[in-house]
């Protein structure tokens, strides 16, 4: 009589060299702290409960704030070049990061480079929204790091400048309506306020009235 129960002896050696070499992995690249626990018995409500019925194991944690940033750049690889970026995406001078990674890229074996770039596209992409850098369409048909890096920078320099021209532009016309409340106060006369400060005899009525608003 066969007994099925149990696989021969070479089929069982076969299958636990498969499960040996399953390693579970965790990797995290949040900004906080990782707390959650990270064994399997710890995640099952009530587990001491059946405590020998539960298969347990720990996850091996890869946290990417606890690497230095010059380890993984120092690995001079794909990999370790975009793990780079990913630990600096919110950094306010990204394009000095993107810079530096550049750099690195250029050391990078062929096979590397090649790595980078089927990847590097996808990083603009989720950059260019965390940035507000409406740049998707310009280097969808780039297939080059270096193109793909210039027309991000540009894009990138150009929105910031115009961003802060808009600032300077609502500061000033803030400022005139400041002054515009102050010479209301003063009871002068809304069409010399209107000359003065070059804002509309309508907005100064809408001042007016929000003054009002809030005196009652």
């Amino acid at each position: 009589m066969t007994n099925n129960l149990h696989p021969p002896t070479n089929n069982r050696i076969i299958f636990f060299k498969i499960i040996l070499n399953k390693i579970p992995i965790l990797f995290y690249d949040g900004e906080k702290k990782w707390t959650p626990p990270i064994e399997l018995k710890q995640k099952i409500k009530e587990s001491e409960n059946f405590k020998e019925l539960i298969p347990n194991f720990k996850y091996h944690k890869i946290e990417l704030n606890e690497i230095e940033e010059e380890k993984l750049l120092g690995l001079k690889n794909a990999m370790g070049t975009l793990l780079y970026l990913d630990k600096k995406i919110e950094n306010k001078d990204i394009l000095e990061v993107l810079e530096k990674s550049r750099e690195i890229f250029e050391q990078f074996e062929e096979t590397e480079k090649e790595k980078f770039r089927s990847h590097f596209y996808g990083f603009i992409k989720i950059l260019s929204e965390k940035t507000d850098t409406d740049i998707e369409e310009e280097i969808k048909h780039y297939e080059e790091v270096q193109e793909m890096y210039e027309s991000f920078a540009k894009k990138y320099i150009k929105e910031k400048e115009e961003a802060i021209r808009q600032g300077i532009q609502q500061g000033i016309q803030q400022g005139k309506l400041e002054a515009a409340k102050d010479l209301l106060k003063e009871k002068v006369d809304k069409k010399v306020i209107s000359k003065a400060m070059g804002i509309s005899i309508e907005q100064i009525k809408k001042i007016e009235e929000e003054m009002k608003e809030k005196k009652n």
